[in-house]
C-alpha cells in the first residue's frame, strides 16, 4: 500500500458544478439583495418617521384643542342666550320652565 492518492482519483473527487448549483445561487443572491434593499427602505421610513411624527402629533393636538375652544364657546352662548329667556318657576316640583308658569 502506498501512503498517496491517486492523482485520477482526487481530480474526480474535486467540487463540481451541479444542477442544483445553478438554481440555489441565484436565488441566494436574489435574497442577499432583496435584505439590503429592504433594510435600506426601512432606514429611510424610520428616518421620516422620526420627522413626520412629532409634526403629525401637533396636528393632531391642533384640531384637538379647536373642538375644544369651539365647544367651550357653544356653550357660552348658549347659557348667554338662556340668561335673556323669561324664566318662572314651577312652585310644586321646583323646575325652572319657560314661558307661564303651570297650573297646580
Amino acid at each position: 500500500m502506498t501512503d498517496y492518492h491517486n492523482p485520477a482519483w482526487t481530480k474526480e473527487s474535486r467540487f463540481r458544478g451541479a444542477l442544483d448549483d445553478v438554481i440555489i445561487i441565484p436565488l441566494v443572491l436574489i435574497a442577499l439583495a432583496a435584505n439590503k434593499i429592504l433594510r435600506f427602505i426601512l432606514s429611510i421610513l424610520m428616518r421620516l418617521l422620526d420627522y413626520a411624527f412629532p409634526l403629525a402629533m401637533q396636528i393632531v393636538w391642533l384640531s384637538l384643542f379647536a373642538a375644544k375652544v369651539l365647544g367651550n364657546v357653544i356653550v357660552t352662548v348658549i347659557n348667554g342666550a338662556l340668561r335673556f329667556l323669561p324664566l318662572r318657576r314651577n312652585v310644586d316640583s321646583g323646575v325652572y320652565r319657560a314661558g307661564k308658569a303651570l297650573a297646580a
